[in-house]
């Protein structure tokens, strides 16, 4: 609006904003307006706001607060706290000390929690603990693989990415190996027998009469040889520094053989040199070192 009206506007008493009759909701705080409601006909203002700021305050408490819970939590919120923010914080910085209080106010009985990052949590006595990792319905991977909302998230839609555009790479071998198989026995040949790890796993599932996603096996054992072969080459790599003596020999073993055959699959089997040395390398420090096996035996040793 253009400033020269702001004079005659502001004496104007109808169109005060400090008013509420300009704006047509006057009658909305007045008796007359609830008069049809029993026990409302002469709600003042101010009480109404207090209602509705009240109905509020309930609304918020019973949505953020922490749910109703049978069990006794040991790090509960105060009676007058919203939300449980001052609890979470405290937890944060001193969880040990909470979960070692519940334990000595609650022994040998289950008890609640809040956690900042999960909120309400169940905890159960260690007696307990064989019991839950023993049960099958319990597993934790069982809950994770739940189908759920993971299908909407970019880093499981790219797993399956991969799954499929493994599955292009390995099925197409896998059928042609079939169809190959099964005309020779239909010629009454002998089927081709193949030396890697995808009829393994054929074979094994032939065997025992089930089937199998041939792709989410190979990614799961190539997965499992990376850091066996990365801990093979790492060994490998130090023990050559430790014996600068073998690097030469084996230079020379790896030109001839190169020179003469070039690089193919059957190279490999010619360079003997470097079979023993990976060979002695993985014997003088296996990927299990330090793993321990327990035995059990029926004679004491002493």
């Amino acid at each position: 609006m253009d400033p020269r009206y702001a004079q005659g506007l502001r004496s104007e008493s109808n169109t005060s904003i400090t008013s509420l009759e300009w704006l047509g909701i006057k009658n909305s705080f007045t008796g007359s307006h609830w008069a049809h409601i029993t026990g409302l006909s002469e709600l003042h203002p101010t009480g109404f706001l207090c209602l509705i700021a009240t109905l509020i305050i309930g609304i918020v408490h019973l949505t953020r607060g922490p749910k109703p819970t049978v069990l006794p939590v040991v790090n509960p919120p105060g009676t007058f706290e919203l939300t449980a923010n001052r609890v979470k914080k405290e937890w944060l910085v001193d969880a040990r000390q909470i979960i070692r209080r519940g334990f000595e106010k609650f022994p040998g009985k289950p008890f609640n929690m809040i956690a900042a990052d999960v909120g309400l949590t169940t905890v159960l006595p260690p007696e307990y603990a064989s019991e839950i990792r023993n049960n099958p319905s319990l597993s934790f991977v069982a809950f994770m693989a739940h189908v759920g909302i993971y299908p909407l998230l970019y880093g499981h839609r790219r797993c399956r990415d991969e799954v499929k555009r493994a599955g292009k790479v390995i099925r197409p071998v896998l059928e042609k190996r079939r169809r190959e198989k099964a005309t020779m026995e239909s010629e009454g040949k002998e089927a081709l027998q193949y030396n890697d790890a995808i009829e393994w796993f054929e074979q094994m599932a032939k065997s025992q009469g089930t089937s199998y996603d041939p792709e989410v096996v190979q990614l799961f054992l190539s997965t499992v040889a990376i850091h066996t072969t990365s801990d093979l080459l790492t060994v490998v790599m130090a023990d050559l520094a430790r014996n600068p003596e073998i690097i030469e020999p084996l230079r020379e073993e790896i030109s001839s053989v190169l020179r003469d055959g070039g690089w193919k699959k059957t190279s490999l089997t010619d360079m003997k040199l470097l079979d023993s040395v990976l060979k002695e390398s993985l014997r003088l420090k296996p990927i299990a070192v330090g793993q321990c096996f327990p035995v059990y035996l029926s004679v004491v040793i002493r």
